[in-house]
């Protein structure tokens, strides 16, 4: 997924920061829920932020949504943009707060799946990110999600990077869904190249996701940054 930018004291006052990436994945989890497998995943990253604290990203991708908004197996791309604002606290301390939107190339029997999604994150550094998200119209199917995100991440070496993260999904109505997610991740950073492996699993969906179950899932991923 996207990396946070780089909190504005690294950004000189005045100064618009560009970075992105481009890659290639073995697969497609979210939040614990499979979007594509068994297939190639295209990725594209692109972020912008000011110095004033104002970013935007957008990350652009291929799913599969069966299940989900879809009745069929056919893929679509997905775009999601977000566009927030992160305040720089005491010391290594930052909280962001932004808005999402949702978008697919493909609808289904006259019907909106694009949705809008409002979050808050609190970060200690690069190393430690306190996120909740929430939307009351999942999917366009008018179903409120809460999600709870704590990811923690570590350098191992100079090129050897490890992340975790462990999540919590509510959801609310006849068909919702309440959950857990685990997902775990080994890198290794050789100049514009990036090569990781991931782990997910999820505990207890048995609801609006259950088509979509991973068990136990692994991905592999290489992307190339600028």
């Amino acid at each position: 997924m996207i990396t946070k930018l780089a909190g504005p004291q690294q950004v000189t006052a005045g100064e618009l920061v560009s970075t992105g990436s481009i890659g290639l994945a073995s697969g497609q989890v979210y939040r614990g829920i499979a979007l594509a497998r068994e297939t190639l995943v295209p990725n594209i990253n692109v972020a912008l932020e000011h110095s004033s604290g104002v970013y935007a990203r957008t990350w652009l991708t291929r799913v599969q949504l069966a299940g989900l908004a879809y009745p069929s197996d056919e893929s679509t791309w997905q775009t999601l943009l977000d566009v927030g604002y992160l305040w720089q606290l005491q010391s290594h301390w930052t909280i962001s707060a932004a808005h999402h939107w949702y978008h697919y190339s493909e609808n289904t029997r006259g019907s909106d799946r694009d949705y809008r999604e409002w979050s808050a994150s609190l970060d200690y550094g690069a190393y430690l990110t306190l996120n909740y998200a929430y939307t009351n119209d999942l999917w366009g199917r008018d179903l409120r999600q809460d999600v709870t995100t704590l990811s923690g991440r570590w350098p191992f070496t100079q090129r050897l990077v490890g992340e975790a993260a462990v999540g919590w999904v509510s959801q609310h109505g006849q068909r919702g869904d309440s959950y857990s997610f685990l997902r775990l991740n080994a890198g290794c950073v050789i100049r514009d190249w990036s090569f990781q492996l991931q782990f997910h699993t999820t505990h207890n969906v048995d609801g609006y996701y259950r088509k979509s179950r991973i068990g136990n899932q692994w991905i592999a991923q290489m992307d190339w940054h600028w």
